[in-house]
Parts: C-alpha cells; sequence; structure tokens
C-alpha cells in the first residue's frame, strides 16, 4: 500500500503543473484533494491548507496534524511522525515537515531542519544576550539550541536514518547506507563527496543498484 500510494503521490505532482492547479494534501486516511493552494498558520493544530479547485467558493480546510503529503508547485512535503532522527540520541520527533529530494529508486531522500532535543548529546547551544525590557536593562544571557538542516534517507525496508553534518555521524550514517558501494563509500570518507553532495550520492547509489539489477 506504501509503494502505491508513493506512486500515486509523485504521478499527480508530476502532471499538477500542465493544469491550473498548484498544489495538493493527502490525509492520513490517504483521501487525496488538489486545487488552488493557500498556506497559513494553523495554530495548535499545525500549518493550515486551504484547497479549493474553484476559487469563488469556500475552500477546504486541511491541518498539518492530519495530512501525510502536501505539494505546492513544484514542492512535495512529507509528514514524518514519532521519528526518531540519530542512532546516539534516545528521543522522537513527534511530528517532521521533510522536503522530498529524490523519490525514486532503492533509497529515497528528504531535507528538514530541526531543533535538537537536550537529549542529543551533539545538539549545538547558542547564546542570546541579555537585553532591554520595560525600560531596564538584564545581563541576563539565554542559550538555545541551533536548528540543524538533516538530511533524511529511508532504505527498501522502510527504516529512516537521520543524516547530520557532523563528519563522524555523517560517515558512520552513510557506511550503514551505502556501505556495500565500496568506491561510492570510499569518497566519502576521502572528502571527495561531502554532506552537502548528499543529493549526488543517493543518486550515484540508485544508479548503481539498477545497473546491477
Amino acid at each position: 500500500m506504501k509503494i502505491l500510494l508513493c506512486i500515486v503521490v509523485f504521478t499527480i505532482c508530476n502532471h499538477l503543473l500542465a493544469q491550473d492547479f498548484d498544489g495538493f494534501v493527502i490525509t492520513e486516511s490517504d483521501s487525496i484533494f488538489k486545487g488552488y493552494m493557500r498556506i497559513v498558520s494553523g495554530g495548535e493544530n499545525g500549518t493550515k491548507f486551504l484547497v479549493t479547485k474553484n476559487k469563488k467558493k469556500k475552500p477546504r480546510e486541511f491541518f498539518s496534524n492530519e495530512l501525510k503529503y502536501y505539494a505546492y508547485k513544484k514542492d512535495t512535503f512529507i509528514y514524518l511522525r514519532n521519528f526518531y532522527p540519530f542512532e546516539n540520541a534516545d528521543y522522537a520527533v513527534d511530528i517532521l515537515e521533510a522536503k522530498v529530494l529524490i523519490s525514486n529508486g532503492r533509497l529515497t531522500l528528504y531535507s528538514s531542519t530541526i531543533i535538537p532535543n537536550k537529549k542529543d548529546p551533539n545538539r549545538v547551544l547558542g547564546t542570546m544576550p541579555g537585553g532591554t525590557r520595560n525600560g531596564f536593562s538584564s545581563p541576563i544571557s539565554h542559550t538555545y539550541a541551533t536548528p540543524e538542516t538533516i538530511f533524511i534517507v529511508k532504505n527498501q525496508d522502510g527504516e529512516l536514518i537521520g543524516i547530520r553534518k557532523n563528519n563522524e555521524d555523517f560517515i558512520r550514517a552513510m557506511e550503514f547506507i551505502i556501505g556495500d558501494n565500496i568506491d561510492l563509500i570510499n569518497k566519502v570518507k576521502t572528502k571527495i563527496l561531502r554532506f552537502a553532495d548528499m543529493k549526488q550520492i543517493i543518486t550515484t547509489y540508485n544508479h548503481s543498484k539498477n545497473e546491477v539489477s
């Protein structure tokens, strides 16, 4: 069912630009609604999507907490739930919006931005200096976890693997994901291919597996 849904998602996305419509949503129950889309804040329910096939009529409302996918213009996004981002960090992200970068092949690739949890040993902290409030200055500074851009790979077993820029974590994750392609993993270890080259890495890996098969 998951494979069929993915095929439907990207078939719709490929044909969307040939129509007047600019977006679609897929709900948790696998219902698909496409049309003209507006994206606004939805409060406690997350992001609100307003979808209609007729701009003169009241749009139908959807919220991110009830969706699996949405697409707007050229970009497609997936909502990952109860996602454990990293092997060495024992915490889950309740819901994470991720952009679909590669949808065809043995490996699927997403990108997203997270704010690492306090349980994450590799999170990076920033410091916000004290400022002026109600006419009084405060010397007290505040620390916060800085947002981190990550990649996420889904393998053939449906397992999601988070990949972060930190070199040690990056290489460890890549050994698990593409370690059976000796030439490719060696290029990663020798820094010929880096974190920023993730699309190229996954595309090359998928292509090599297609050739073998």
